[in-house]
């Protein structure tokens, strides 16, 4: 009978002891520790690439019951632009078909029938026949556009770039200057208003031009800061609004009467994206953006900051704002009844602003 080794035993329960030691049991927790957190961290990742981040650009309503908005939509996985257009129509914004237009900047809307589009890319969209269709710009980085009819109208962008509709297409007409303009306002086909200039960290350009006899031709600023809109009551009275984004952070007003533009005191410290007027005697301007005002250093935060202003009874006041979302542009389509648009959507009636919810 074979003999049985007496230590056999006793290995084997050393071998199988060796495999649970305390620093094998230690390691062994720190890889679980590690897989679990690369996977959350992936899943975070994901969600957080898939959030869509909307801004709102500029809005304009035919009436009281129908209009349209544009803006884009991006998210950090997919850090494309794409194009919003949508239609308010029956109390809904629903979102309207239309090609591709990437970073949309403006819409100018003729009738309840034909509007037109402007964008950074080298699209125009044009609204007629219930759809829009893409028409070829001869410039990219439109910024502001302005329809005086079915056949005429302006848009302004980067670079100074001005363009005129006639006949039927857009051309490039003569700029005299090569600074990024904002905003565009015609009074008449042979009077009108542009407005713009460059905010940057270190420093800040401001330009107006206006349009006389034919040609564009730059006028009498009396402030170095950024203008951001521009809104004529008539050739002999307008406003434009603007203000620097980085430190020191304000806004500016100018008014334009009596053949000049002069600065008017403004209440805000917020940069002025927008502003429509009403009347001659009643206004509104709107802005915002991601700057902290108590920030010194000139470089934007994460923080949103937001602004509504007023204009009555000859001066410009604070106005209740419901939102610390950036405001792009507001429109009115009578004294009680307007729209503000950018991170969300404001809509004013009975006196009051409120986010539109649907």
């Amino acid at each position: 009978m074979a003999k049985t080794d007496p230590n056999r035993y006793v290995l084997n329960q050393q071998n199988t002891r060796g495999n649970f030691t305390p620093l094998r049991i230690v390691l062994l927790a720190l890889l679980i520790m590690v897989i679990v957190g690369v996977l959350s961290l992936l899943l975070i990742g994901a969600a957080v690439g898939n959030i869509r981040i909307r801004s709102l650009a500029s809005i304009h309503m035919v009436t009281a019951n129908e209009g349209w908005l544009v803006g884009h939509n991006t998210s950090l996985s997919q850090p494309m632009f794409k194009s919003i257009v949508q239609h308010y129509k029956d109390g809904k914004w629903q979102d309207e078909p239309h090609p591709e237009a990437g970073l949309v900047e403006d819409i100018d809307m003729l009738s309840a029938s034909e509007g037109w589009i402007i964008s950074d890319g080298d699209t125009i969209l044009h609204y007629r026949n219930g759809q829009w269709s893409s028409v070829p710009a001869p410039v990219g980085e439109l910024y502001s556009l302005d329809m005086l009819s079915s056949d005429e109208g302006w848009a302004v962008g980067n670079h100074g770039a001005i363009i005129h509709y006639q006949d039927g297409k857009w051309q490039s007409v003569s700029s005299p200057v090569s600074t990024t303009l904002q905003s565009i306002h015609m009074t008449s086909l042979t009077d009108g208003w542009a407005v713009g200039g460059f905010d940057g960290y270190s420093a800040a350009t401001s330009l107006i031009l206006h349009y006389q006899d034919g040609e564009w031709l730059q006028a009498t600023n009396p402030t170095t800061r950024t203008l951001n809109s521009v809104y004529m009551v008539s050739s002999s009275e307008g406003w434009a609004v603007g203000g620097r984004g980085f430190a020191p952070l304000g806004s500016v007003i100018l008014h334009y009467t009596d053949g000049r533009w002069q600065e008017q005191a403004s209440p805000a410290n917020i940069p002025l994206q927008s502003v429509y007027m009403v009347s001659p005697n009643e206004g509104w301007a709107v802005g915002g953006g991601f700057y902290d005002p108590n920030r010194n250093d000139g470089k934007p935060t994460s923080e949103r900051y937001s602004v509504i202003l007023h204009y009555q009874n000859g001066h410009w006041g604070l106005a209740d704002n419901p939102t610390d979302e950036e405001l792009n542009t507001v429109f009115f389509t009578s004294a009680n009844d307007g729209w503000a648009v950018g991170g969300t959507i404001l809509h004013y009636q009975n006196g009051s602003w409120s986010e539109w919810k649907q």
